[in-house]
């Protein structure tokens, strides 16, 4: 009691009303609580950037799959057509057969020429072709 009569005497101090103590109370309160709601909602939207990272990586390695699988088998049919006709321009050059050789050399050139990458121009396209299914034609 005393050291209410104290507080009292000392300048500026004023007392304490109940209303405005509880009205600060009550505005602490409300503030606390829409503090734990964003950081709640924050907590939230980190979840789903998250999984949406997850989800965006995934769609982005089996994109690199599908066109390594494509690039893949492109080259090797290449490879393989390129064996077939060098196997048969060595034939024509054996049977001294000028005529099958400049069909084979124009053959070999058209293959040359053409770029494995033309049917890339649509990766989505691709992706969906390897995707359903295992006969890919190249």
């Amino acid at each position: 009691m005393e050291e209410n009569k104290y507080l009292n005497k000392i300048e500026g101090h004023k007392e304490l009303d109940p209303e405005q103590a509880l009205n600060t109370l009550t505005n602490l309160y409300n503030r606390y609580v829409e503090l734990e709601k964003v950081k709640e909602a924050n907590k939230t939207e980190r979840e789903r950037i998250k999984a949406n990272k997850k989800v965006a990586l995934q769609q982005i390695e089996a994109t690199k799959t599908a066109l390594m699988n494509y690039l893949n088998r492109s080259f090797d049919e290449r490879t393989m057509l390129f064996q077939k006709n060098f196997e048969r321009i060595d034939v024509a050059i054996a049977n001294n057969n000028m005529q099958a050789l400049a069909l084979m050399l124009q053959s070999v050139n058209m293959l040359a020429a053409q770029s494995p990458f033309k049917d890339l121009v649509d990766l989505a396209q691709v992706k969906q072709k390897f995707l359903s299914s295992d006969d890919v034609e190249i």
